[in-house]
């Protein structure tokens, strides 16, 4: 009896990029919703999302008014994506200082710092990230998911 899946090929990688589209579409929803007074039970107006690429495998994820903003993992400034695909760095992307002042510009009311997994490619700005935000003065919450293994 075949199934959906037959003969497909699901990687980590694509599980994970799901589950950090869906986290991060979940997190912006229930944040818009609470912002309205409806607690969870009540619906965002809209809809929609913003996604910008931001070099490699991370991505800014916005509700259209920039009040929820969050990024799929924390490779930013130093992220080699841009060059690898031959894309000029936009300059609020290019330092720390920059990033902060875009976000601080956009006067968000979460910032979300969604990880994948702790490999450099995806958590290479992330502890400088967590820090310019917060010394911004800008309200960021962060999750993810670990790699780390015990050493033995």
């Amino acid at each position: 009896m075949g199934g959906l899946l037959d003969g497909m090929s699901v990687g980590r990688r694509d599980v994970l990029r799901g589950m950090l589209a869906l986290g991060g579409a979940l997190m912006l929803g229930g944040c818009a919703s609470m912002r309205q007074g409806g607690g969870m039970g009540a619906r965002s107006t809209g809809g929609k999302i913003s996604v910008r690429w931001l070099g490699g495998g991370v991505v800014e994820l916005a509700t259209p008014d920039y009040k929820q903003i969050a990024y799929g993992d924390a490779w930013v400034w130093n992220n080699a994506g841009w060059t690898r695909f031959s894309v000029p760095k936009p300059p609020e992307y290019a330092t720390k200082e920059g990033f902060a002042q875009y976000v601080a510009g956009k006067k968000p009311d979460a910032v979300f710092v969604l990880l994948t997994h702790d490999h450099g490619d995806h958590i290479g700005d992330y502890f400088e990230l967590l820090k310019t935000l917060s010394g911004a003065n800008l309200p960021v919450l962060t999750t993810g998911q670990s790699d780390a293994r015990k050493p033995g």
